[in-house]
């Protein structure tokens, strides 16, 4: 196990301690899954919301896992490793990869990435509009009326060059 030294005294910013001005900066936190509902058999989304207090010092941090350091340093570990893949996601020099799910490699991708946070919303908007998709159809119809609404946008070259434009996939699309 390692020993973390730590500052005696919390820092001072302005005549409020780091430690309280941390406090104050409360933070929502959500965790949210999607599951089959058994008896519906319909897919829910379920979310469970809470609150996070980020910490000021390096010793409210240790406090926090209850004094564990290797249970600290696992979790300094989770941040950096968040950071590291946010860094890589941004890196221009390294390119993007398609992955096979069947095979598990990885091959050049040659296309277009575009978020589907701006995508899918297009997409429905069309489906309702032009091809009639409403909650009422059965999932077969949705799914059609849907796959007609892509290939709409897919076949005119003025919506995907405005999808290039407008729907870039960002460091923070997740997903």
């Amino acid at each position: 196990m390692a020993t973390i030294i730590l500052p005696k005294q919390t820092p001072k910013v302005g005549r409020v301690s780091l430690r309280k001005a941390k406090a104050m900066d409360a933070q929502q936190i959500i965790k949210q899954d999607t599951v089959t509902d058994l008896t519906t058999f319909e897919e829910v989304i379920l979310r469970k919301v809470g609150t996070f207090i980020p910490v000021a010092t390096y010793a409210e941090g240790l406090e926090r896992v209850k004094n564990d350091t290797e249970r600290f340093i696992k979790v300094i570990n989770d941040g950096l490793r968040t950071e590291a893949i946010a860094a890589l996601a941004k890196d221009t020099s390294v390119a993007w990869q398609e992955y096979d799910e069947e095979t598990k490699e990885l091959k050049p991708f040659t296309g277009s990435p575009a978020s589907k946070k701006v995508v899918n919303p297009l997409v429905l908007q069309l489906a309702k509009t032009i091809f009639k998709y409403s909650k009422e159809m059965k999932s077969e119809e949705k799914k059609a009326a849907k796959d007609k609404a892509r290939e709409m946008i897919r076949t005119n070259p003025v919506m995907v060059s405005g999808l290039k434009e407008t729907a870039m996939v960002e460091a923070d699309d997740e997903e």
